[in-house]
């Protein structure tokens, strides 16, 4: 079923990753209280994936491998919203490890050689 769903991006986990369902469509993003939210349209049905977020403040170094999806207006500060596309696979660290997960694989694997992005494991909000 297609709904609208509610995420709470600050309290996104240590190396950026939310859980949602396969094929989300961001819709909006916004700063309500001391909470960075965001609203996606979802498949409610579809299997749930981790979805990379970052958070950068202007004047902060912008992810070129992730799209923006929105601007955040905080006084004094403007956020800018980032997210990773569900086209490429993500590496990050897992145990200390990095793996590699294609999306819709549910594999993460051991990726030799291979490191994590300093996106990867930044905390939204950062920067």
């Amino acid at each position: 079923m297609n709904t609208v769903w509610k995420y709470n991006l600050t309290d996104a986990s240590a190396d950026g990753f939310v859980d949602v369902p396969e094929g989300a469509e961001v819709l909006h993003v916004e700063k309500y209280g001391s909470e960075l939210l965001m609203w996606a349209r979802v498949d409610s049905d579809a299997p749930k994936r981790p979805r990379r977020f970052r958070v950068v403040g202007t004047g902060a170094e912008a992810p070129t491998w992730m799209r923006h999806e929105a601007t955040v207006f905080d006084r004094p500060f403007i956020w800018h919203v980032f997210v990773e596309p569900y086209s490429q696979p993500f590496v990050r660290q897992v145990d200390g490890r990095t793996k590699a997960t294609a999306w819709g694989s549910g594999k993460s694997t051991p990726v030799e050689g291979a490191r994590a992005s300093p996106a990867a494991r930044a905390h939204p909000g950062d920067g």
